[in-house]
């Protein structure tokens, strides 16, 4: 989470709810300079193999539009192989770092 954005994990019902602070992930790296820049796109509810949702659309593979660059992460992953970002940050509950197509 980051202060004043909202973290909708791609589900509509989220938008419009900024938080209050930031995340402990988002404060650790802060306390050793990182500045954040940019936030990606993720699957509704995080949950699909793809980068899709209804509040910010499909997220493409930068290779190859025709293909996804995976679920959970896959938007990081797009930003990062694009070089739009030096660091990005993943997680793998369903393959979304392992099964980009």
């Amino acid at each position: 989470e980051q202060k004043g954005a909202d973290s909708t994990c791609g589900l509509a019902a989220r938008v419009f709810h900024p938080s209050a602070e930031d995340g402990l992930l988002l404060r650790l790296l802060r306390d050793e300079g990182a500045i954040p820049f940019v936030r990606s796109n993720v699957p509704q509810a995080l949950m699909l193999p793809e980068s899709m949702n209804d509040i910010f659309g499909t997220t493409g593979n930068p290779f190859n539009l025709n293909r996804t660059p995976g679920g959970s992460s896959g938007g990081e992953g797009a930003l990062v192989g694009a070089f739009g970002s030096p660091l990005g940050l993943g997680t793998d509950i369903g393959g979304s770092v392992r099964i980009p197509t």
